[in-house]
């Protein structure tokens, strides 16, 4: 079964499995955690609404400790195993590995943020200013260069209509002597 403390004194493995070096999973962890707190302080596992109870680990949990519960989901996206598979791995059943990665993927997502680390995602606006500053560089320096005046459309298939026949091949009779 794998866990943190198999695999933190196996720093290549580690990276394989992961894609973090050990020090980069241990800057990333106290994210994690504080994301994971804030999310368990007002909802259950299960993603309702917390009322009385306050969280509070299992012993028997199959993801007892913070670092498991981010490498389970680092190994998850690294690796893009079925659930099965990571079932097998970490010792749980495919049902309770699903609701482990609904459950942690936003809470990773969250901790990335906080920790500046989510990739930029361009909008299609903002793409077609790029687009238009880049063709205005273009121009500026290849005056010369000029965008083609006419567009090229690729024809559409026409339909095949019900009444036509197929043409018929002509034969070329055979020369026998």
């Amino acid at each position: 079964m794998t866990n943190y403390d198999n695999l933190k004194d196996k720093p290549k493995r580690f990276l394989a499995l992961t894609g973090y070096t050990l020090e980069e999973f241990l800057a990333l962890r106290p994210y994690f955690s504080n994301s994971f707190f804030a999310f368990v302080e007002t909802n259950t596992l299960e993603g309702k609404p917390r009322k009385k109870r306050k969280y509070t680990p299992y012993s028997n949990s199959c993801l007892p400790t913070v670092e498991d519960k981010l490498l389970f989901i680092l190994i998850y996206l690294r690796k893009a195993m079925t659930q099965d598979v990571l079932g097998e791995l970490f010792g749980i059943s495919q049902p309770v590995v699903n609701k482990w990665i609904h459950r942690l993927l936003p809470i990773l997502n969250s901790a990335l943020a906080a920790a500046g680390e989510l990739p930029f995602r361009e909008s299609p606006l903002h793409r077609l200013r790029c687009l238009a500053n880049l063709r205005q560089r273009i121009r500026l320096r290849c005056p010369f260069m000029m965008a083609p005046s006419v567009r090229f459309s690729v024809p559409k298939p026409q339909k095949r209509n019900k009444r036509t026949t197929a043409v018929k091949r002509n034969r070329i009779p055979s020369r026998t002597c």
